[in-house]
């Protein structure tokens, strides 16, 4: 019948029938999600070099001409740190944490130190909630994972240390890394303040517990910094690719890093698309508006930043039709628009210390290619003229082939001449 008893004293048992396992005795607990999750990460460990980077964490890139979303590599200043870093650990077993602001790059170059060092150890990434207690039991009662070595992949690792039932403490890092077992791990720049801190300062918030202070204070992070460095950018630069190139141009202005660029823009795009829909089913059609407006006003070659009152008598020309999906107020609109949603990244960033002048996003500005709306091009002429700019055009993404806002010193004086129709595209960088 293929039954089994455990736990079994001495007392009678009858077997009536096919009854599955008996227990005789206190039967066992059943096992925890946590436990089933940590076996399901090492049934789907692979090697380092065969890992999909995305499915690691790393930031989707605007797509290649053949379809690629990732980007070549561009070595970072810190590399040489982080592959000593890994290195170490490879040897002994250890933790290496990499730490920055949202994407700054700190999946991606964690995940390329690893294949540079260790491409053919199994790595394991399991999800947040993943009992890593019993993970580190399980690996050493996996011949052939232990006998190859494995790296354990944290990414986000705050994910783990607020998660009760994951139960990342000193003692479970200790048990992971027995074996030579690398634990990579990432972690934001705020949560790393917030957990080092048993009181977070400026808030009441409530003390992070002890084990997670003690785990964060015995690391030694690798910080990865979201800007790039002068360097850092010119490699970049100096690439054959097109999209490492623009996010170069981009970089140095010294606001937006390479990484972020790279994953902002196609992030920032979707958002802006997707919010083509009633206020009442999540829609920000109004937002999506002032976006648009804003983007427009960039591309004629209004080189200024952008103010609440131009944005505010600009959209209307994106709302024809629209009265359908119920847009929200103007401020609602604009104060969607600005959220920081990546970085320092959002549809509008700021365009002067005290919060009253905008510009978009430069890869939203690079990403259209429709024509400007005549109205639109008239109302950039008659802001530049009236706040009294010098002639001729600005140094923004802006037609190449289209007649300057300016001429002789004088403003155009027909739409025609700011050029009518005229399909615009970012100007090509270097």
């Amino acid at each position: 019948m293929r039954n089994s008893s455990s736990d079994t004293v001495a007392r009678t048992l009858i077997q009536t029938g096919a009854s599955g396992d008996i227990f005789v005795g206190t039967p066992p607990a059943p096992p925890r999600d946590g436990d089933q999750e940590a076996d399901a990460a090492l049934s789907a460990a692979v090697p380092v070099a065969q890992a999909d980077p995305r499915r690691l964490g790393v930031h989707p890139a605007p797509a290649a001409p053949d379809g690629s979303r990732l980007s070549p590599y561009i070595r970072r200043d810190r590399d040489g740190e982080l592959e000593q870093a890994v290195v170490a650990a490879k040897a002994t077993g250890g933790a290496v944490l990499v730490v920055g602001d949202s994407a700054a790059g700190k999946s991606r170059s964690l995940l390329h130190a690893l294949v540079s060092n260790v491409p053919h150890r199994h790595l394991v990434a399991p999800p947040t909630g993943t009992a890593l207690d019993t993970l580190a039991q399980r690996l050493t009662s996996t011949p052939y994972l232990s006998d190859s070595g494995v790296v354990v992949w944290l990414d986000d690792v705050d994910g783990f240390l607020e998660d009760d039932a994951a139960h990342l403490t000193e003692t479970t890092l200790s048990l992971l890394t027995r074996g030579r077992t690398i634990v990579a791990m990432t972690l934001r720049t705020e949560y790393l303040d917030t957990h080092r801190s048993p009181v977070p300062p400026r808030t009441r918030a409530a003390p992070k517990p002890r084990r997670t202070v003690d785990l964060l204070r015995r690391l030694d992070p690798i910080v990865l910094e979201r800007t790039w460095s002068a360097e850092e950018t010119r490699r970049a630069a100096a690439h054959g690719d097109a999209r490492l190139r623009a996010a170069a141009h981009t970089a140095r202005n010294g606001v937006h890093g390479v990484a972020e660029y790279l994953a902002a823009g196609p992030h920032l795009v979707g958002v802006w698309r997707d919010a083509n829909r009633c206020t009442d089913s999540g829609g920000h059609p109004r937002g999506r508006a002032v976006v648009a407006a804003a983007v427009d006003l960039a591309r004629t070659g209004l080189g200024t930043g952008l103010s609440a009152e131009l944005l505010r008598h600009t959209h209307t020309a994106y709302l024809h039709g629209a009265a359908a999906l119920r847009p929200e107020g103007f401020d609602e609109a604009l104060s969607w628009a600005q959220q920081v949603r990546i970085g320092a990244s959002g549809l509008l960033v700021p365009a002067d210390m005290d919060g009253g002048l905008w510009h978009p996003f430069d890869y939203l500005v690079s990403s259209v290619h429709s024509p400007v709306p005549d109205e639109v091009r008239t109302r950039a002429l008659a802001h530049h003229a009236l706040e009294g700019n010098a002639p001729g055009e600005a140094p923004s993404a802006t037609c190449e082939h289209r007649a300057p806002l300016f001429e002789d010193g004088r403003p155009r004086r027909t739409v025609g001449a700011v050029g009518r129709g005229h399909r615009c595209s970012p100007r090509r960088t270097s």
